[in-house]
């Protein structure tokens, strides 16, 4: 199935995307995503040099699979990340996210499903993982050029 110019494949309920001699897996097709606006441009989070890749530590929601997939892709892109954490409070020997000063990509959970930017940070939040999968996977595709 083609999207933008781009081909996926249907595998396993997942969509393969085969960029530059890799294969990303997607839990949902570009199209699927459209609802979900990006009301700024992300050219500064794909041609960083490096990332933070942030969230609250103490949410209820296991940000894990998002800050991987997150990270795998930028490392393929030839993006540095390192994780960082919103508050000292609960947080590990990581560092603090300051979005005066540092870019950033944030993990939230919250009462809306939105893709918002705090200063450098473009700040994902979720009502629920599903929307979390969504939300991070929409900027993703966006990271890439895909939509």
């Amino acid at each position: 199935k083609e999207y933008n110019g781009y081909v996926f494949y249907s595998s396993s309920n997942q969509w393969r995307l085969q960029l530059d001699n890799q294969e990303i897996y997607f839990f949902n097709f570009p199209e699927d995503l459209e609802e979900f606006v990006i009301p700024f441009e992300t050219t500064p989070w794909s041609t960083a040099q490096k990332i933070y890749l942030a969230y609250f530590p103490e949410t209820d929601l296991v940000m894990d699979q998002y800050l991987q997939f997150t990270g795998s892709v930028l490392q393929f892109r030839g993006i540095k990340t390192n994780l960082a954490c919103t508050e000292e409070t609960g947080c590990p020997d990581i560092p603090i996210m300051d979005c005066s000063e540092k870019q950033g990509i944030i993990f939230l959970s919250g009462d809306q499903a939105e893709i918002t930017q705090n200063e450098n940070c473009l700040v994902i939040t979720g009502t629920d993982s599903d929307d979390l999968r969504k939300l991070t996977e929409r900027v993703i595709y966006d990271l890439l050029g895909v939509m």
